[in-house]
Formats: C-alpha cells, sequence, structure tokens
C-alpha cells in the first residue's frame, strides 16, 4: 500500500493503513535512512505489516493489529522499536535478520506465533517489555550461509507470559538469552508503569489478558487531532 525506497529523513505520522489486498506488505520502506514512523497503525494485514529494508530508524507508538504473517519484519537495517504494541500475528510480532540491530523498548508483543525472531547475524536489545499469549516467546536461529553469523538477544526487564515454549534456541544447547533473562510472568504490581499505563492504558496487569485475547484485538486509537 506504501512503498518507500531510496529516500531519506522520512516521516510518518498520524496515519493508518490496513485491509490491504493480495499477498503484499501494507508499509514497505527500503534503503532509507533517518525514518521516523510515530502515533501510526497497521490493522489487517494481509502479510506483513511494517517491513524494514535495509534501512535506519525509528518506530514510535506504533500498533499492528492483526498481520498475516510478522508485525515488525526487520532485514539488514538499524531499528528501535518504542512505546508500541503488536498484537496478533499470525508469524513473528518482530523479526530481525540479514545482519540487523533492533532496539526494542517498553513495547508489549501479544497473540503472534513467535513474539521476537532473531536471525542471520543480527541482534535484538529488548527492554522494559511484555511478550503475551504466544507460542514461542523468543527464537534464534541461523539459516542462511549468506549471512553467515551468530544472532544475539539481550534481555533486561523483559517479561514472557503465557506461552508454550519462552526461548527456543537452534543455535546454542541451552535455551537461554545472550545476556540477561526473561522473566516468566506478568510484571509484579507497580512495575513497568509506563508500559501499563501510557501505552496500553490499562490500570492494572489482570487487564491484559481479556483485554489482547485471541482474537479480540482493540480497534485501533484515533490518529492524533481527532481524524475519523
Amino acid at each position: 500500500m506504501l512503498n518507500i525506497q531510496d529516500s531519506a529523513e522520512i516521516v510518518i505520522e498520524g496515519s493508518r493503513f490496513g485491509d490491504n489486498v493480495g499477498q503484499g506488505d501494507v508499509v514497505h520502506i527500503a534503503y532509507t535512512g533517518d525514518l521516523l514512523v510515530r502515533d501510526s497503525s497497521v490493522h489487517r494485514a494481509a502479510a506483513d505489516a511494517w517491513d524494514i529494508e535495509l534501512s535506519k530508524g525509528e518506530l514510535r507508538r506504533i500498533s499492528v493489529r492483526g498481520s498475516g504473517d510478522d508485525g515488525v519484519d526487520v532485514m539488514g537495517s538499524r531499528l528501535i522499536v518504542t512505546d508500541s504494541t503488536i498484537v496478533g500475528c499470525a508469524g513473528n510480532g518482530l523479526s530481525s535478520g540479514e545482519r540487523s540491530e533492533v532496539t526494542l523498548r517498553s513495547s508489549l508483543i501479544a497473540n503472534c506465533d513467535t513474539g521476537i525472531l532473531a536471525k542471520n547475524h543480527s541482534d535484538v536489545d529488548a527492554s522494559k517489555s511484555v511478550i503475551f499469549s504466544a507460542k514461542t516467546g523468543i527464537r534464534v536461529y541461523t539459516r542462511s550461509v549468506r549471512y553467515h553469523g551468530d544472532s544475539h538477544v539481550v534481555g533486561d526487564e523483559l517479561f514472557v507470559a503465557a506461552t508454550q515454549r519462552p526461548v527456543q534456541r537452534k543455535d546454542k544447547k541451552k535455551d537461554v538469552l545472550d545476556r540477561g533473562s526473561v522473566r516468566l510472568n506478568l510484571p509484579p504490581a507497580g512495575s513497568q508503569q509506563h508500559l501499563l499505563h501510557n501505552v496500553l492504558e490499562l490500570s492494572d496487569w489482570s487487564q491484559l489478558a481479556p483485554t489482547f485475547a485471541q482474537g479480540q484485538a482493540p480497534k485501533p486509537a484515533a490518529p492524533p487531532g481527532g481524524l475519523p
């Protein structure tokens, strides 16, 4: 639906995309520097919601509400994702591949097949975030010989709850993070208040399950300025 290539200093703000026809990605960005996406959403994507390739930038306060594949698919890029919600993905909530460096902060990934995937010499630094109700919380593997090298996932105050398999490593003997650890529960009372109140707009972590129940992702909020 939106394709940006070979560009710089791109800002996408207060925008909604979704309900695309066919198998294409909703937003595809390649060979772009100084990218900033904020207060924008993709809902009911046929394939990937946000597909970022060979670019550098930040996704701030973005939301995904249903995708046929990945919520945010990153290839060969340096990307920061903050204060965001990625819900209801048939594939990965966040996929970091092909020598990408991704930072995830104060965000929720829920009801996805896999919460975070790191592959093909890529790194993910995740902190103050929650992965909820996924088949696999965090998955790391090496598949491509073209991007040969280890992938790494670092966790700091990273919570993984209601998952069938919190961590799955195809490249190591033990299912552990490279540094830090995952906490196998929702944040305790009084913890992660910014994510809870400001990002998710909830008053208590007990509201997470009914609010983000499988197949019942909330309707995307209206963009700033009261646009319909």
